[in-house]
C-alpha cells in the first residue's frame, strides 16, 4: 500500500460511508446518494465548502448583541444568571449546526480546533467573549497554522483562560507560555523550564479588552508596550540557543510573537505534532510505529513546508491510508459522534429552528443536557488538554461505561418511538424507503440498512439472525415481502410498521453501532 497515495477511484458505498463518518458526524441517506461515483477528493472539496455559520439567536430571534448587558450597578446574581443563560444559548446553538448534515464537516473540525485550543465557558463569563473565540477557530480552521496560533494567542477569551492578560514584565505568568509549547505546538519533551520563562516574556502586555463592560459591544485585544518586558529573551539548545531581541512601540508585542511562532516551529516535532493530533482524531488513537513512518512523518514533512492546514487534511482524508478497511471500526464513537450521527442518519427528524422555535429549542435544550451526562459538553473540557480520549490513547474506551451506554440506547429510542414535547420522531416506513433498493426483500433491506448505520461487515451468520430472528420474529421471509407490498400498494401500513420500528430499535442498539 502507498500510505499517502491519493485514493483515486470512486467511491463505493462503504468508502463513502467511511469518509462520512470520520470527516463529519455520519452519513445520511441523501448524501450518501448524491456522492455516489464521486472520488474522494470531490468529496472532500465539497464538504470543505460550508458557508460561516448566522449568529446564534434567542427564541425571539434577537443575538445577544441585541440583548441588554444592564448598567454597572445590576444585582451580581441576575447578571451572572443572564451571562449562564447566554452561555447555553451558544451551546445549543452550535449543537442545532452540528445537527446539518451538510454543515458535519465544518462543525466536527471546528470541534477538533476547540478540542485542540481548549477554553471552558464557566471561565469565560463574557459571552461575547466566547462567540469571538469560535469565530477566530473558524476563521482560521482550514488556514494557516501560523496565522491561527498568533491569532488564537491573542484572542480575548484565550487571553482570559489562560491568564495572558495578566502576564505584565512585573508580574509575569507562565501559563500561556507552557500551554504553547506543551498542548499547541510541541508536546512534552521538547522545551526546557527556562523556555516557558522566555516564552512568558515574549507574550507579556498583552490585554483582553471591555470584558463584561455594560457600556460597549466592543470586544478585542490590544498589545500595551509599558506593559512589555523589553528586554532579550534567550532559549535552550532545543531551539538552538535562539535569541529573541526586546522591542518597544505598539508593534513590539506582535514582532516578537511572529518570531516566537517560528522559532517553535523550527522544531522538527512541531509538524508532527499536530499531524498525530489529526490522526487520533480521524483515523485511530493507536499509533504504530509502521504508521508513524509511513504516514505521520510524510505528512509532517510536507505540513512543514508551508504550515497549510487545509491541503494537509485533504491529503490525510484522501490517502490510500485512510481508505484501509482495517482501520473501518476502530474508534469507539464519541458521544457527538453517536448523538449527531443517529440523527443524521435518520434523515435528521429534528424539527426546523425557523418554522417550529420551540420545538428546536426544546430539543436542543435535551441534547445539550446529554452531552453533560455523557461526558462531552461543548465549550466544557474537563481541563486545559480536552477530552482524555483524545490525548490519554490508552483511554479510548471511557466514553462508554454501564451509564453512558445507557443514555444511547434511551437517545436512539426516543428517536424511532416519538419524543412530542420536541417533534422528534423517525418515519421507518419512509426512512428505509429512502435508502433502500428494495425494501420488499428483508435481506436486501437489512444488509443496506447495516451498511448505512454500521462501519464495519457483518457476517451472512449475522444477517440471517437480524432477518429471520430480530426482523421477522420466525415467520418466512416472504411474508416479509407480502407486508411490504400491502403497505407500497394499499398504504397499509400497521404491519410493516410494527415489524420495523422494534427492527429499527434494536439495531441501534447494537455494539457494533458503537463503532465508528
Amino acid at each position: 500500500m502507498a500510505w499517502t497515495a491519493t485514493y483515486t477511484r470512486p467511491l463505493a458505498s462503504a468508502d463513502l460511508a467511511h469518509l462520512l463518518r470520520r470527516a463529519s458526524f455520519g452519513p445520511s441517506p441523501a448524501q450518501l446518494k448524491a456522492n455516489k461515483g464521486r472520488t474522494a477528493t470531490e468529496i472532500f472539496d465539497l464538504l470543505a465548502k460550508a458557508p460561516a455559520p448566522p449568529l446564534p439567536t434567542d427564541s425571539d430571534g434577537k443575538t445577544f448583541h441585541d440583548l441588554g448587558w444592564g448598567a454597572p450597578e445590576t444585582e451580581q446574581q441576575k447578571r451572572n444568571q443572564l451571562d449562564n443563560q447566554r452561555r447555553a444559548q451558544v451551546k445549543k446553538w452550535w449543537l442545532g449546526l452540528m445537527l446539518d448534515p451538510s454543515r458535519g464537516f465544518a462543525e466536527k473540525l471546528t470541534l477538533f480546533w476547540q478540542n485542540h485550543f481548549v477554553i471552558e465557558s464557566d471561565t469565560i463569563q463574557d459571552v461575547r467573549f466566547l462567540h469571538r473565540y469560535l469565530e477566530t477557530i473558524r476563521r482560521n480552521a482550514l488556514g494557516n497554522f501560523r496565522t491561527f496560533v498568533i491569532d488564537i494567542t491573542k484572542d480575548p477569551a484565550m487571553l482570559r483562560y489562560l491568564n495572558g492578560t495578566e502576564n505584565t514584565k512585573e508580574k509575569p505568568n507562565e501559563n500561556y507560555g507552557r500551554e504553547l509549547m506543551e498542548l499547541f505546538t510541541l508536546g512534552r519533551g521538547y522545551y526546557t523550564e527556562s523556555d516557558v520563562v522566555e516564552a512568558a516574556r515574549v507574550l507579556t502586555g498583552w490585554q483582553a479588552i471591555n470584558y463584561r463592560n455594560a457600556f460597549t459591544e466592543v470586544i478585542s485585544s490590544r498589545f500595551n508596550p509599558n506593559l512589555h518586558d523589553q528586554e532579550k529573551k534567550v532559549f535552550s539548545e532545543n531551539f538552538q540557543d535562539t535569541t529573541i531581541e526586546g522591542r518597544s512601540g505598539d508593534q513590539g508585542g506582535a514582532l516578537e510573537l511572529g518570531e516566537l511562532v517560528d522559532m517553535l516551529f523550527t522544531h522538527p516535532e512541531s509538524a508532527r505534532f499536530l499531524v498525530r493530533k489529526l490522526y487520533r482524531w480521524y483515523f485511530t488513537g493507536e499509533i504504530s510505529d509502521e504508521v508513524e513512518k509511513n504516514f505521520i512523518e510524510p505528512m509532517a514533512v510536507s505540513f512543514r513546508k508551508d504550515r497549510e492546514i487545509k491541503p494537509l487534511i485533504r491529503r490525510m482524508l484522501t490517502s490510500d491510508h485512510f481508505f484501509d478497511p482495517a482501520l473501518r471500526g476502530g474508534q469507539l464513537r464519541s458521544p457527538l459522534d453517536f448523538i449527531m450521527g443517529s440523527f443524521i442518519a435518520l434523515e435528521n427528524p429534528a424539527p426546523s429552528h425557523e418554522k417550529e422555535r420551540g420545538k428546536y429549542d426544546a430539543l436542543t435544550n435535551n441534547l445539550l443536557n446529554r452531552t453533560r451526562l455523557m461526558e462531552m459538553e461543548v465549550l466544557e473540557q474537563p481541563t486545559v488538554f480536552g477530552w482524555r480520549p483524545y490525548y490519554d490513547t490508552g483511554y479510548y474506551k471511557i466514553w462508554i461505561s454501564g451509564t453512558t451506554l445507557g443514555l444511547r440506547g434511551d437517545l436512539t429510542d426516543v428517536l424511532v418511538k416519538g419524543a412530542r414535547q420536541f417533534g422528534v420522531q423517525v418515519d421507518t416506513l419512509s426512512w428505509v424507503t429512502s435508502f433502500g433498493s428494495n425494501p420488499g426483500d428483508p435481506m436486501v433491506l437489512v444488509r443496506e440498512m447495516w451498511g448505512l448505520l454500521m462501519a464495519v461487515e457483518p457476517t451472512q451468520a449475522q444477517l440471517d439472525n437480524l432477518v429471520d430472528d430480530a426482523l421477522l420474529d420466525g415467520i418466512p421471509r416472504y411474508e416479509w415481502t407480502e407486508i411490504w407490498n400491502k403497505y407500497k400498494d394499499k398504504g397499509l401500513e400497521d404491519d410493516a410498521r410494527n415489524r420495523l420500528n422494534p427492527f429499527v430499535t434494536y439495531m441501534l442498539r447494537l455494539a457494533e453501532y458503537q463503532l465508528n
